[in-house]
């Protein structure tokens, strides 16, 4: 990995990603991955810049300046149009032919079987097809604050009844079949069969109320519990994006009783501002594209 400079000039010689640690966490299920929008936009799916700029075109966003802010154009056109224009601009723009990437696929890996959790903020499927042979639980925030959430399971069969559960008893649920993995969605989901349970927390209304609320109600005690004990493993995420950077130290401020636990994260060619702010986080960052990582990443865990 060739040096970088810090904001003083000085060289920096970063580490080589640690595979070997990674790949063992993955094997022991010690880690949980994060899927950012970088994850996504490898395997076809519009970047935020993409959708913002469709978003910009269809509300006729009147200034120049933060036309690439997606949450701030996805407000401007919830509230000069509706709700509805919104989500049929998202629908419309999400349903693109895409497949699960090599990262997605070696995640999912039954081979894997003590990975059991898995977080994505992206609204798309790619998650839950890759693990559709370990038949995984999909477990979605719609984002209407009433404590609930919304689950499904995913076999690859005919898209099955959602189930409204309330978070903090998630447990019943999901608890009966321990080898199911569970996907959280924390932003949404987009529901190629029914427009109807489409949800999207796009806003900058609704990252406010998301990140707003208590740590009980922000992600089911059930999965928190779980995340408390876990290194994290952040997959195409910038921290360009004050939402994401909230969420980040949502999650660190709900691990302090655990003490230091080694964390993640895969970024490409990031700025010397987010190459802070990771570290702010205690979050090792690698400068590595997605797919190479999974490349790599396969190698140390069935190496031949």
């Amino acid at each position: 990995m060739p040096p970088q400079a810090d904001p003083t000039g000085a060289v920096v010689h970063e580490r080589p990603p640690d595979y070997e640690t990674i790949a063992q966490r993955l094997k022991d299920g010690t880690i949980v991955p994060f899927f950012g929008a970088g994850a996504s936009v490898s395997c076809g799916l519009p970047a935020a810049s993409d959708l913002a700029r469709r978003l910009v075109q269809r509300a006729g966003f009147p200034d120049e300046r933060g036309r690439d802010n997606l949450p701030l154009v996805a407000s401007y056109l919830a509230q000069t149009q509706d709700l509805l224009t919104l989500k049929a601009e998202l629908r419309e723009a999400l349903a693109v032919q895409a497949e699960p990437g090599r990262l997605h696929r070696c995640l999912a890996d039954p081979r894997l079987k003590n990975l059991r959790l898995f977080v994505t903020t992206n609204y798309d499927d790619l998650v839950e097809r890759a693990l559709t042979a370990r038949r995984p639980w999909v477990v979605v925030d719609r984002g209407d604050n009433s404590g609930t959430v919304w689950c499904r399971r995913h076999d690859g069969g005919p898209a099955g009844d959602w189930e409204e559960a309330e978070a903090r008893t998630l447990r019943e649920l999901l608890g009966s079949d321990p080898q199911r993995p569970i996907v959280l969605k924390l932003h949404g989901h987009f529901d190629r069969s029914d427009r109807d349970h489409d949800s999207f927390l796009i806003t900058e209304e609704d990252y406010v109320d998301f990140l707003g609320r208590s740590e009980g109600s922000r992600i089911p005690p059930m999965l928190a519990a779980t995340m408390r004990e876990r290194s994290f493993l952040f997959l195409g995420y910038g921290l360009r994006d004050w939402n994401v950077r909230v969420l980040l130290h949502k999650l660190r401020q709900s691990r302090t009783r655990s003490g230091s636990i080694r964390s993640w994260a895969i970024v490409r060619r990031p700025g010397q501002a987010e190459r802070q702010l990771w570290r702010a986080q205690d979050v090792e960052m690698l400068d590595v594209d997605v797919e190479a990582f999974a490349a790599e990443l396969e190698a140390h865990l069935w190496p031949p």
